[in-house]
């Protein structure tokens, strides 16, 4: 990775934005990289919206301030691609991963993206909703996000992920969140 990987989530309350965050950063510290997780709470008419980053690099990181320029863009929550904003603060080439039985060129036009973005698309909130029995999306994005920038290979994300989840959690629920990533990596859709 270069000297930083940025990484945006945004969602709504309730959808696991800021527990991606520290997952993602709790995992990847475990595998030796230097990680940042911290959120953001934006309150608009009726909604609350929620962003959370990470900045993840291979030596410590010496920045302590929001992110410039987004590398990668995870959207917990399709209505999102009505939002204008989206793309503020992103890097030209960002890549975007999105919650969302859309298909990536429907997204691609949506965001009105060019040949430089890669979009994954998964349907997050059912495949969390059939094996954990709530649609929390947090748990396969995550996947999409570490397999397609080679954080760290799956095999070591699931032990990682199982052990940090039985610690702070359960047995049970672990397991069933080691089945979201199995689905993720096997539906998920890239253009």
């Amino acid at each position: 990775m270069g000297k930083y990987l940025e990484i945006r989530w945004q969602g709504q309350a309730g959808q696991g934005v800021m527990t991606a965050a520290e997952l993602l950063a709790d995992v990847l510290a475990q595998e030796g990289k230097y990680v940042q997780a911290f959120p953001e709470f934006i309150t608009q008419k009726q909604a609350a919206s929620i962003q959370a980053f990470n900045r993840l690099s291979d030596s410590p990181i010496k920045r302590h301030a929001g992110l410039i320029h987004a590398d990668v863009v995870v959207l917990m929550d399709a209505r999102l691609l009505l939002d204008a904003g989206v793309k503020n603060n992103t890097a030209e080439n960002a890549s975007y991963v999105v919650n969302t039985s859309y298909t990536p060129d429907y997204v691609k036009e949506k965001l009105n993206l060019s040949e430089a973005n890669t979009i994954y698309t998964l349907d997050a909130d059912a495949i969390a909703n059939e094996e954990i029995g709530r649609p929390l999306p947090n748990i396969p994005l995550m996947t999409v996000v570490l397999d397609a920038a080679h954080l760290l290979t799956m095999e070591n994300f699931r032990e990682l992920l199982k052990k940090t989840l039985s610690h702070k959690y359960n047995p049970d629920l672990a397991a069933a969140n080691i089945r979201t990533v199995e689905r993720a990596l096997s539906e998920v859709k890239r253009l």
